[in-house]
């Protein structure tokens, strides 16, 4: 372990904060990462790449402040997802795929766009979903979230 500007440093770059960790702390955490490197504040993760602040993720990169997800790209916030890519607040979470508005969404599965969901099945282009197994019961703002979604992807 390293001390590098204002960071305890592990042989993979992985870092944790020296106002937040200690010297014992930063080893313990380090020797919970497997094969995870350039991560920042992390702990018990496997094959991460570039996460912050994440806790028990695997095959993750970009991710901020995650717990328990798999194979995500530039989340934040999420919990026990998996597949998910640039989504916020997700929880048991299966192939989310750059939701623009996910917040707060539970129980969710093959997501796109979702906002506001709770115990959804197979939401694409919803906003506002509740309680509902039945996807066509969901809300389709198809049009609306394609023009919104392309603006935020720069296309």
């Amino acid at each position: 372990m390293t001390l590098l500007n204002k960071y305890w440093v592990d042989e993979q770059n992985n870092k944790w904060d020296t106002s937040n960790f200690t010297e014992e702390q930063s080893i313990q955490h380090s020797e919970s990462m497997i094969d995870c490197t350039d991560c920042t504040n992390c702990k018990d993760c496997k094959c991460c790449k570039n996460c912050v602040g994440c806790v028990t993720c695997k095959d993750c990169e970009d991710c901020l402040a995650c717990t328990g997800c798999s194979n995500c790209s530039s989340c934040l916030e999420c919990s026990d997802c998996v597949d998910c890519k640039g989504c916020k607040n997700c929880k048991w979470c299966i192939d989310c795929k750059c939701c623009m508005f996910c917040k707060d969404c539970e129980y969710c599965v093959d997501c796109t766009g979702c906002g506001d969901c709770e115990n959804c099945l197979n939401c694409t282009d919803c906003v506002d979903c509740t309680d509902s197994g039945n996807y066509e019961d969901h809300i389709s703002l198809e049009s609306n979230f394609s023009f919104q979604f392309k603006e935020w992807r720069g296309k």
